[in-house]
Formats: structure tokens, sequence, C-alpha cells
């Protein structure tokens, strides 16, 4: 994949997007090193999963992937090359590689979501939606209204021309929710809810007919607390029934969640607004099996564990306990081709997939049961859910989302 920036260096040698392998263990003074020989100031980005979707290099920086051993750099070539840093010498992110280049003026956002996960070609590319039952289902999600809390969105793309600029807000400062990272809440905002194509198309989202509303919290500075909270309140204040969050991040162990995040969780929840969010990409089963990650973590949000295409838990997905407490709430199929930026559609993968596959499997149960709001919704996705072999309440929660049928006797109880 060719990442050249527009900008040029002193040699006249194109600053692209590199990726350099450190030596194990990495050189104490790595950063210094790099100042000196290459010129750029390093960042360190501890942790990588699909929480962590993009990290932002930008010309004259450096970004230490510390748990890959690798180094991002904004450079040219030639002059990585001659740097004595690394392992071997820095590459261009090629077509393939688990990190993808996103090209914007003078600034690369790099996606890092499922990295090191081999992303199995689909031969359904419906997958997905068929096994969770949303293609058989009667409902269609109209009349609920869904907020994706995300990274933006592509407007132009064809399945998301519904959302209006009345339905989209930005909470990081920019007038638009369009920008160098809209391709993850494309995706998640299409899976929940993206139009319906014609009949001769195939369709990609769980809730075709619901209200979509956009809330943009991710710039190019990152992404903030208050951000996440803000736009949970517009949500709720727009009488969203459900929120999709496909984001977080590691919290410290000290915790179980920040104090902020859960009393703005818990309003939304009492006042009928179901939040959920993925429980994070840091996991490498079976040797290693990261705690949920926040907000995911808090009592009053849904933690959606993903499953992989044979309807494993997914090697990546993290889990419970978390101080004592199993925090899976629920799974949902981790891996999906969607509405896509700046390709129209493509397959990916990550706990991100899988929340916005519950958003949307909520927003039907949620026009099937009017009156179901809130922790009722909660219960009755849970309820519903499918246990699949293998099943702990640890990594699956209450199992498999399933979407509803007119067929269930018992559709809104969440008890028989």
């Amino acid at each position: 994949m060719n990442t050249v920036f527009k900008t040029r260096s002193d040699d006249d040698d194109p600053v692209e997007i590199l990726v350099g392998k450190l030596p194990d263990p990495c050189p104490q003074d790595a950063y210094e090193i790099c100042r000196r020989e290459l010129g750029l100031e390093c960042v360190t980005l501890a942790k990588t999963g699909a929480s962590h979707d993009f990290c932002v290099v930008r010309p004259g920086t450096a970004v230490h992937l510390e748990k890959l051993g690798l180094m991002l750099l904004a450079s040219s070539s030639a002059k990585a090359r001659k740097c004595k840093l690394f392992s071997s010498p820095p590459e261009r992110i090629r077509s393939g590689s688990r990190l993808r280049a996103m090209r914007q003026p003078n600034t690369m956002a790099v996606a890092l979501d499922a990295v090191g996960v081999p992303l199995p070609e689909l031969e359904d590319p419906q997958w997905g939606l068929r096994v969770i039952g949303a293609l058989d289902t009667e409902f269609t999600g109209k009349g609920v209204r869904v907020c994706v809390i995300d990274t933006g969105l592509n407007i132009l793309h064809p399945d998301l021309l519904k959302v209006d600029t009345a339905h989209r807000r930005s909470f990081v400062g920019d007038s638009t929710v369009m920008g160098a990272h809209a391709g993850h809440g494309t995706r998640c905002a299409g899976i929940v809810g993206g139009k319906a194509p014609p009949a001769q198309s195939p369709r990609y989202s769980v809730a075709p007919e619901a209200e979509l509303f956009v809330a943009k919290v991710m710039g190019d500075d990152g992404i903030s607390l208050e951000a996440i909270i803000a736009a949970i309140g517009w949500a709720v204040e727009k009488n969203c029934a459900v929120v999709s969050m496909s984001l977080g991040d590691e919290f410290p162990a000290t915790k179980f969640s920040s104090d902020a995040m859960e009393s703005a969780a818990s309003a939304a929840l009492a006042k009928g607004t179901l939040i959920v969010a993925g429980a994070g990409n840091d996991s490498l089963r079976p040797d290693l099996v990261q705690p949920v990650d926040h907000p995911a973590n808090c009592k009053s949000i849904m933690a959606v564990a993903a499953i992989d295409h044979t309807k494993k838990i997914a090697s990546y997905s993290n889990a419970g306990p978390a101080l004592g407490r199993a925090k899976v709430d629920i799974t949902a199929p981790g891996i999906s081709r969607s509405a896509s930026f700046p390709t129209m559609y493509r397959t990916e993968a990550g706990t991100s997939i899988a929340t916005a596959f519950v958003a949307g499997v909520a927003a039907l149960y949620a026009e099937a049961c009017p009156n179901v709001r809130g922790q009722a919704l909660w219960d009755l996705l849970c309820a519903k859910a499918e246990k699949l072999p293998g099943h702990n309440a640890r990594d699956f929660g209450a199992g498999l989302v399933r979407a509803p049928r007119k067929s269930d006797t018992n559709l809104c109880k969440a008890a028989p």
C-alpha cells in the first residue's frame, strides 16, 4: 500500500509512514536515538487493539507500539535505512498487514484494530447476520433511535445517507463528523442500521430502518472521557433507546471503572437508554486473556465479546474477571463485511464489530417491545441469548445475541 505524504524531507525523499521492528529488549535510549538520527519525537502507545482503532502519526513524530515491539515513523525510507536503531530496515506498511494507513494532508492515521489477528475470508459475507438470525427476523428497527458514538461517519456512503445534519454531531471541536478516522465509525454505523440496499444487493445491516444518530468523539488529538460523556448525554436528550460505543482503553487495575463514566451510564440506563461497548481486543488466547476494557467494564454498560467465524470465542476477545467480577455480558460475531471508508465495503474483525451487532439487535427488540427499555432491554437481550458449545460466563457472558422472531410466544419477556 502506497502511503506517501504530500510533504517532502530535506533530501527531497518522500516522507512515508514506515514500520520498523525494534530489538528485544528495546534499548533504553531508543527515543534519544530516534531524535538524534531521524529528527523525530517519539510517543508511546502501550496497548493495541480495536479499542485503539487509530493512532495518529504526524510529520516529525514516531509512535512506539510497545506491545508489538514496533515503531511507526513519519520518515523517508532513505533516512530510516541509515538508522541503527532497528533490528531490520523499516518498511512501508504493506497491503494485507494488520496495520493499515489512511492518508490525509500532513497526517497519517494508522489503524490498529485486531493487530496480528489473521482475518479469514468469509465465504458468506452475510455470515454475521445469518448466525444471529437477523436475516430471518420480521423486525427492522423501525421507529427506534440508536446513537453510534465513534470516530465519525462518511456521510456520502449510500448506506448512510439517511444520517442528516440533525442526526450527527461532533464533540471534538470540529464542524464535521467526517475525517481521517471515519472508516471505523462508518463500519459500525453501517452494521447497526445502514439502509437496506436494492433486493439484488446483499444487506450488511442488522436494523436497516433504525433511526441513526452519530456522535464523533475522536479527532486528530485522540479521544477524551469528557467527549464520550457529553455524547452520551446528547443521545439521551435525543431519546435514543440504544447507544453503541465501539471504543475503549485500559483502566488502572486499582479501580473497576471510571466514576464519571459509570455515573453517566447509570443515569442513561435509568432514563431508558441502553449502552453497549466492546470488551476489547487485547487478548492472545489461549496464553493471555486480558480484562475487559473501559468503559465496557462499567457495571451500567453492556460489555460485548466476539466470536470468530467458527463460532468460538475470538482469540483477541477480552474477558472477565475484573477485580473478581466476570464482566462480559453478551457475545456477537466479531467479523463481518460492512460499509467502509475510504473503500465502499470491506471485511473487518474485532469486538467493535460485535458491539455494532448487539446494538442492532437491541434496536430490533426495542421495536418489537415498545415498552421495554433500559435495564429491561438489557435483561431481555441476555435472556434470549444462545448458549454456544463451550459456553462459559467469563468469555461469553449470557451467550450469543439473537434477533427476535414473532413466533416467540414470550417475545418481550426476559423470563418464561
